[in-house]
């Protein structure tokens, strides 16, 4: 993971979007939510080569500061956080009138099952 990270950090490996592949339609604000620090970071670095505006959180709390503060277009959220459980955080940010149409994907399986 490490040397992904770095290959994609100095452009070793492609990220960026074809001109083709752009839309309005994109989300331009993502948040990465995810307690792994090489799984935030990388990522951050690919939506952030592909011209995104990323932030990343470690926790579930983060993440719903973060929400609060500035709604995102899209939220890349880690099912298993040290805090609380992705699923309860996906179910408040869309419980709020102000972040309900945020997009959150959702796995289709629970990664421990």
């Amino acid at each position: 993971m490490a040397q992904l990270i770095a290959d994609v950090s100095e452009g070793i490996v492609d990220t960026t979007m074809s001109e083709s592949s752009k839309s309005n339609t994109l989300p331009s604000r993502v948040l990465v939510v995810d307690d792994s620090d090489d799984l935030r970071d990388f990522f951050s670095i690919l939506l952030v080569r592909a011209g995104y505006q990323v932030q990343s959180a470690r926790t579930g709390e983060e993440c719903l500061r973060k929400v609060a503060e500035q709604i995102p277009d899209l939220v890349l959220l880690d099912v298993v956080l040290p805090d609380m459980d992705g699923i309860d955080v996906c179910r408040q940010i869309k419980s709020d009138e102000r972040s309900a149409g945020v997009l959150v994907p959702e796995p289709a399986k629970s990664p421990r099952a």
